[in-house]
């Protein structure tokens, strides 16, 4: 079985560690802590952390800033001599309420730099990622976005947060063994969910789910 490489994307240093924006570190310093491996300096602009579950799995955080990652990702699949349909990119979606998690096989940056800048760099967007929603404002999605991303979520957030990243990380877990198509098959069940016609977006439950 070929090596897995999943990237958390996020800003390093203290004052982002606990930002939205972070949110992809979040899951990838969860699964780190759940195989018992710790992060160090890897072979390029970003730190790595590796385990066997059955096959070798790479965990990197870049240490680009966000607008950068894809130089990170690129080095990283260079030297880990990894395949694009072996590649996880773990995300922030604000376009997404707090508690939906998707997975896909492709897609556009949808806004997302950290993603914009994978894509510029690998020259394709046919690679896999798992968005993590975090909107939880009812304005309009666009208009506070860069406060919000870069901001710390509040303390009565803390739990469900907590419940959405071990719920990613399962998701995360499952690609490493079954790969993009079982995953989405498994994890992307639609529900009816009430629209808000003035948001445009589906309504999220307070319970973490996968769409």
């Amino acid at each position: 079985m070929p090596s897995k490489l999943i990237v958390g994307l996020g800003n390093p240093g203290l004052m982002y560690q606990n930002t939205w924006h972070n949110a992809g570190f979040w899951v990838v310093d969860h699964i780190a802590l759940k195989k018992n491996c710790s992060f160090q300096k890897g072979s390029g602009d970003f730190l790595v952390s590796s385990f066997h579950s059955p096959t070798k799995v790479y965990l990197i955080k870049p240490t680009t800033f966000m607008n950068l990652s894809g130089i990170a990702v690129s080095q990283a699949l260079n030297f880990y001599k990894i395949q694009l349909e072996d590649l996880l990119v773990v995300f922030d979606d604000h376009d997404l309420w707090l508690g939906t998690i998707r997975i896909r096989a492709s897609g556009s940056d949808g806004g997302h730099k950290g993603m914009k800048s994978i894509i510029e760099q690998l020259k394709t967007n046919q690679f896999s990622r798992l968005r993590i929603g975090i909107r939880i404002d009812v304005e309009n999605r666009r208009k506070h976005l860069a406060h919000q991303v870069l901001s710390e979520p509040p303390l009565t957030l803390r739990e469900e947060i907590n419940q959405i990243i071990e719920r990613a990380s399962f998701v995360v877990d499952y690609f490493i063994e079954n790969g993009i198509s079982k995953t989405m098959n498994q994890f992307n069940i639609r529900k009816k969910k009430p629209v808000d016609d003035t948001l445009g977006e589906e309504n999220s439950s307070a319970t973490p789910k996968v769409e």
